[in-house]
């Protein structure tokens, strides 16, 4: 189960093009993104390893042949590493770094 007080933090972040690309390295299967919701929508890509991914609708697995999914806005959702070393990016509009943990499902 993934520990609600650990976020994952980016390794690397940019700007172009009107969007941000923040790239998270999770060195430890278990870590990644709490509960969350955003004022935005967002679209993650996993490049290595695999995501174990929540959401209201749905439980599934992405892996670097997956297609990038995107978040709507104000949906809570949730981003688990399955394998030590994974990779994944997550990608929104320039300026858009809000989020709000979820506590209650």
């Amino acid at each position: 189960m993934l520990d609600q007080s650990k976020q994952a933090m980016p390794r690397f972040t940019f700007d172009i093009e009107g969007c941000t690309i923040n790239t998270f390295h999770i060195e430890k299967c278990g870590e990644g993104h709490p509960k969350h919701v955003h004022d935005y929508d967002h679209v993650t890509q996993v490049h290595s390893g695999k995501l174990l991914v929540t959401t209201p609708h749905s439980v599934f697995e992405m892996t670097k042949d997956t297609k990038p999914i995107r978040f709507p806005a104000n949906e809570w959702h949730e981003l688990e590493a399955l394998e030590d070393g994974t990779v994944f990016c997550n990608i929104f509009g320039v300026g858009k770094y809000e989020q709000r943990l979820v506590t209650d499902m």
